[in-house]
């Protein structure tokens, strides 16, 4: 009886080290949702002719950081720009956050997409990953977003 007895003791602290090396991750941590909040379209001479903003919710009872957007915005099925935002933010508990990304063009794209979209409705993908810092580690996590607009200049 006094066997059984410690070998019910030694498999009981066997799983309870076991869970306790467990990483917390597995059970506790949701990866933030990504959707896009809006996207603007400035064809003309502007600057910065595509803005993305992105609406980051955190379904965490922990803050976790944004350290990196990557985006890639299509139009009609046709990649037309890309880019990195590397501006670190707190996406808050339970919260939520935006991130703007700002995306170039090439000349001959920015007037191709000028004379394209004057007219009509077309279609845009938004995709790409944000890197998540948790205290966990680093995350990867894809988000895309389809929909259809009219973009034509408004005056």
């Amino acid at each position: 009886m006094r066997r059984l007895v410690l070998s019910a003791l030694a498999v009981g602290a066997l799983a309870a080290g076991s869970a306790a090396c467990t990483p917390l991750g597995l059970w506790l941590y949701d990866d933030p949702r990504i959707s896009v909040n809006e996207l603007t379209v400035a064809l003309d001479q502007s600057a910065e002719p595509f803005g993305v903003t992105l609406r980051f919710e955190n379904p965490n009872d922990f803050d976790v950081t944004i350290a990196k957007v990557e985006a890639e915005l299509r139009f009609d099925g046709r990649s037309v720009s890309r880019a990195t935002h590397e501006q670190p933010s707190t996406l808050p508990d339970g919260g939520d956050a935006h991130v703007r990304v700002q995306m170039q063009t090439s000349e001959s794209v920015r007037q191709e997409l000028s004379a394209r979209l004057a007219s009509g409705t077309h279609s845009y993908v938004v995709q790409g990953r944000a890197t998540i810092d948790t205290p966990i580690g680093q995350r990867r996590v894809s988000f895309q977003s389809r929909g259809a607009g009219s973009f034509q200049k408004r005056g």
